[in-house]
């Protein structure tokens, strides 16, 4: 075989070989690039998926508290089937059979119009439930102190600014305050809901209750413990409090002034909440000390038209824990291609130039030949 073409040969064994380590390597590449593209879409998904089963839940919770007012307000709307005079009686003993059931109430109340349940007002002054002034029906059961007792309610100015105006018929839902929970302070919210009468179709009281959010605060915390993928987790009031927070410091504070983790886009997460919008977000979490990838959900509360948010977050290393697996799996990929080109390439060499070395030394063996070198060799 001509030397001429066993070197073509030999050229075209080395490129073909290097061509597909190359190739390999390339497509290891391409394909580890698809795979986190691929895991951070589907990471997001997950994460949506699981905001909407903790917006579907802590939705359900607060509808359950509003579903007691509306059936406390329902039972109190036939008033004028009981005799005037025995229906505060009546609709006392209900709120304490209530509020003694419902633990997470903290004060249950009810707030009628002047002279709207029995037309007696004036004769109820010195009442325990009832204003010491006018006499209106405003009585409220509180375990504030630990022991439930009945007092006047203390929202009975806002109550009736809410029975006057024009989003009586809807639910009420008010921004966070702080009370007292067993006699220690805590941060409560306000529900109510209206009284309508069936005779007249007029709104003429309403029923309402203060609840704590130490159980929002133990809902998140729970998920955080439990799912390994959930890193951040918080729960944020509609004027943009927080409700809940994966930094429990933080709970009554506003979210512009302490959620650092938003960077400089916290005025925007801010205004997402309360403009009860959603809201994606990608930062670094010094509390964590890594990087996250974040979305935050509004949720409805009743029919208030109030809304929340619900923020939840994933590291993104763990996110990306697929792909790291794919990484190593293409560098061993790559090197393995690398090393076996190398290897190919050499069996070719070896293959191409052994005949050529057997004839060379069968040729130094040849005392001719030596002798002929010797002669053609320039004299001194």
């Amino acid at each position: 075989m001509k030397i001429k073409f066993k070197l073509g040969i030999l050229a075209i064994g080395i490129m073909t070989v290097l061509i597909t380590g190359v190739g390999i390597a390339g497509f290891s590449i391409l394909l580890l690039q698809r795979a986190s593209s691929v895991t951070i879409g589907m990471s997001i998904r997950e994460l949506q998926s699981f905001a909407d089963r903790k917006i579907e839940y802590i939705q359900d919770r607060k509808d359950g508290h509003l579903r007691v007012l509306r059936m406390l307000a329902f039972m109190m709307e036939d008033y004028e089937d009981i005799p005037a005079e025995e229906r505060r009686e009546r609709f006392d003993a209900l709120l304490y059979r209530s509020v003694t059931h419902e633990e997470d109430i903290i004060t249950l109340y009810t707030v009628w119009k002047p002279d709207a349940l029995d037309g007696m007002d004036g004769s109820f002054l010195a009442r325990s439930g009832s204003c010491p002034r006018t006499g209106q029906y405003a009585s409220a059961f509180t375990r504030e102190t630990g022991e439930i007792h009945q007092r006047l309610t203390t929202d009975l100015e806002d109550a009736m600014r809410f029975l006057a105006g024009p989003n009586s018929r809807n639910d009420r839902v008010e921004h966070l305050v702080l009370g007292k929970v067993a006699g220690d302070e805590a941060y409560l919210f306000k529900m109510m809901v209206p009284v309508i009468s069936p005779r007249t179709n007029e709104v003429v009281g309403g029923v309402g209750g203060t609840l704590s959010i130490c159980g929002m605060q133990a809902l998140v915390e729970e998920s955080i413990s439990t799912y390994d993928e959930i890193a951040i987790k918080a729960i944020y009031g509609g004027d943009g409090r927080i409700l809940a927070s994966y930094q429990p410091d933080r709970v009554g504070k506003m979210l512009s002034d302490v959620d650092t983790l938003y960077g400089n886009r916290i005025n925007e997460a801010h205004q997402a909440v309360l403009d009860g919008r959603e809201f994606e977000f990608k930062s670094h979490c010094n509390a964590l000390n890594a990087n996250i990838i974040g979305i935050m959900r509004p949720l409805t509360i009743g029919y208030s038209g109030a809304t929340w948010a619900l923020m939840v977050g994933f590291e993104e290393g763990y996110m990306l824990t697929g792909a790291h697996n794919m990484t190593k799996f293409t560098i061993l990929l790559a090197l393995t291609s690398m090393i076996v080109s190398g290897i190919l390439v050499f069996c070719v060499l070896m293959f191409i130039t052994r005949p050529m070395l057997i004839v060379t030394e069968r040729l130094k063996n040849i005392p001719e030949i030596h002798e002929g070198i010797r002669t053609m060799s320039p004299k001194k």
